[in-house]
């Protein structure tokens, strides 16, 4: 049994897998992280900890001890340790600071000062397109950001990115996908699309050449080493790297730790058809190779922050987010608090009345000894 934990909006992902992926896989489920909160143990299995990306610091902490109990329980393994694993702002430093990536990245609100341009902005925690097109200079990202801004959209979760992507032929680009399963590397697929930003492709633009030169890499499992070095400095067990070619060499984009599946498909190409099939095949056998049954020991989830979740009488993982807020809320009123104490003590009123209060004190002390 392999189980996907999922946020609560995104357990759509998984759902080719269990209404027919085409080719045999295990029994696989999705739950997410708020009906976990509500249990105090699970059954046997794999779990799969995905959407990682998506989750706040405060989460992160929870998740970590999900997966915490979850490997420490005779007859289970999870997949992908909250705790090490980077997502796109860190991965893609990481994959820089390794000489693996040529191309930087930026924290929006960093006041970020690009080394190279172009660059671009997306949100750190999603997979969509992103917020801007190529911005030629620092002017042009500075004007971007402003514009965010002014729009509602905090700069807290925004990266900027240096733009690094080369064209197969004048404004055709492709994306290469790579899963990592367990301890095994997966060329599973390329996509081809008339925009740098590539997302589901454009149809009609791969050739037949292109088709037979992606069949011999697919099954040759190309980039396999480093793709594996990728997802080590990730400390990801499981996910897929989107990457693009760039002189020969993959530049990595970002890893998806909840990739979504499909539905076996239909391709005019015999070759792009035969590739397909052979692909979905691999990918279910590195899933069976994870596979674990659902016959042994619970689960406990008796680690402190597990357990105060469901003690607090709260439902759902979303109650975290609100005491998070509390405690940032109360930290804020602490400091303040720090700030008046310290410029009363430093005000002439509180310097006059010191002796008053040495007296004071020494009177409680002589009416309570001890």
């Amino acid at each position: 049994m392999i189980t996907f934990v999922v946020t609560g909006a995104h357990a759509y992902t998984v759902g080719p897998l269990k209404k027919g992926f085409g080719v045999p896989v295990p029994q696989v489920a999705a739950i997410s992280y708020g009906d976990i909160s509500r249990e105090a143990s699970l059954p046997s299995g794999t779990y799969i900890l995905s959407d990682l990306e998506r989750l706040s610091d405060a989460e992160l902490l929870w998740a970590s001890d999900l997966h915490r109990c979850i490997a420490a329980s005779p007859g289970s393994r999870a997949l992908n340790d909250p705790a090490r694993a980077r997502v796109r702002y860190g991965l893609l430093r990481a994959l820089h600071a390794a000489g693996l990536n040529r191309f930087d990245a930026y924290r929006a609100d960093g006041v970020p000062r690009p080394v190279r341009f172009p660059v671009f902005v997306r949100r750190q925690s999603d997979h969509d397109a992103a917020l801007s097109g190529l911005l030629p200079d620092q002017a042009a990202l500075d004007d971007c950001l402003e514009s965010l801004m002014a729009r509602g959209e905090s700069l807290r979760g925004l990266v900027v990115i240096e733009f690094c992507a080369e064209p197969v032929r004048p404004g055709i680009f492709r994306r290469y996908g790579a899963f990592r399963v367990g301890d095994s590397i997966h060329l599973d697929h390329v996509v081809t699309q008339d925009s740098w930003n590539v997302k589901g492709g454009t149809a009609g633009l791969a050739t037949e050449a292109m088709y037979r030169q992606d069949d011999l890499d697919i099954r040759a499992n190309r980039y396999s080493d480093v793709m594996k070095q990728v997802f080590d400095i990730a400390g990801i067990d499981y996910g897929r790297a989107d990457f693009g070619l760039v002189d020969g060499r993959p530049q990595v984009y970002e890893i998806n730790t909840n990739p979504s599946m499909s539905l076996p498909p239909r391709h005019p190409s015999k070759i792009r058809s035969a590739t397909l099939q052979f692909a979905r095949e691999r990918f279910a056998e590195l899933l069976w190779r994870i596979d674990l049954p659902a016959d042994g020991p619970r689960i406990a989830l008796d680690a402190p922050r597990l357990v105060g979740m469901r003690g607090s009488g709260r439902t759902g993982i979303a109650w975290i987010r609100e005491l998070e807020r509390d405690r940032a809320a109360l930290r804020a009123t602490v400091a303040s608090l720090e700030r008046r104490i310290a410029a009363m003590r430093e005000s002439t009123s509180w310097r006059v009345t010191a002796p008053l209060r040495r007296a004071v004190e020494r009177w409680r002390r002589l009416r309570h000894p001890g």
